[in-house]
């Protein structure tokens, strides 16, 4: 039962994976930008499944995903308990722009991100953010991140999971500057402190 479960699984999430950011990017130059304030991407990376991975309580995720018309896009699946969560492996720190970070004490920016079957991110969309420029630079980061996937005994499956990185003014003046003059695109890099994010879990 368990195995048969698993294959109609399979059959509504994988093929989602045969978009790709690649192939979209080639219709069109697109920016990180363009990427993580359009849900249309994220949309195009999903099959008719799709597995979600949350701490947010159900109501409250599938408003989201409505009001980003996800819904529209995919059946949401919630990851089953007896499923390993995917967690994060490998982080690398958001470098915030010198000339904003005093221009806030403290803000915060929501993701849903797509981790595929290896581990690594294959889109985001930034729901719900305090400040633009502060979002971009820590999605540049985020992209980056190496998860450990979700698995389903010893299948691993893709997961749309949930990400909240919280930053604050006096910390980042404590963290390494960029070099000035550096375009915006190139600050990405391993900051010396990081607040811990808040990740998804199963249901």
């Amino acid at each position: 039962m368990k195995i048969l479960r698993l294959w109609v699984l399979l059959a509504g999430i994988f093929p989602g994976l045969i978009f790709t950011a690649a192939a979209t990017a080639k219709e069109k130059q697109l920016t990180l930008e363009d990427i993580v304030f359009d849900a249309k991407y994220l949309a195009e990376m999903l099959g008719p499944k799709t597995l979600v991975q949350t701490d947010l309580k159900e109501a409250s995720i599938l408003k989201v995903l409505k009001k980003a018309k996800l819904d529209q896009k995919t059946q949401v699946m919630f990851v089953p308990a007896e499923a390993t969560p995917a967690k994060v492996a490998e982080r690398i720190n958001p470098q915030y722009p010198k000339q904003l970070r005093f221009g806030r004490d403290s803000g915060s920016a929501s993701f849903l991100v797509l981790v595929g079957t290896d581990g690594q991110v294959q889109n985001l969309y930034c729901y719900k953010y305090d400040e633009r420029l502060m979002t971009l630079a820590a999605a540049m980061a985020l992209v980056q991140w190496k998860f450990e996937p979700l698995k389903f005994g010893e299948t691993a499956l893709p997961v749309l999971t949930t990400v909240v990185l919280d930053y604050n003014a006096t910390n980042m003046a404590m963290r390494e500057a960029y070099i000035e003059g550096e375009t915006f695109s190139n600050i990405v890099g391993p900051g010396r402190q990081s607040n811990q994010p808040q990740m998804g879990s199963p249901k």
